[in-house]
């Protein structure tokens, strides 16, 4: 129950007490779990799904296979 475990967003309000210039609304979560997406929600973060070759219906935001499919496409 921890605040610094996702989906709480305490590692992210660490992070900006450290860098205050984060700004969640401008920022990306990219993760391949139902917790990295609401850690993204909670935030306020974008976010991009990687299903590792599965299509996730669950998920309605952007999907990929991997990481560096994500980094050819940006």
């Amino acid at each position: 129950n921890s605040d610094m475990r996702k989906p709480n967003i305490g590692m992210a309000l660490a992070a900006q007490s450290k860098f205050p210039e984060i700004d969640f609304n401008k920022s990306l979560m990219i993760g391949d779990t139902k917790s990295d997406m609401a850690f993204a929600d909670n935030s306020g973060m974008k976010k991009i799904f990687i299903n590792h070759g599965k299509i996730n219906s669950e998920f309605d935001g952007l999907q990929f296979e991997s990481l560096y499919e994500v980094m050819q496409n940006f």
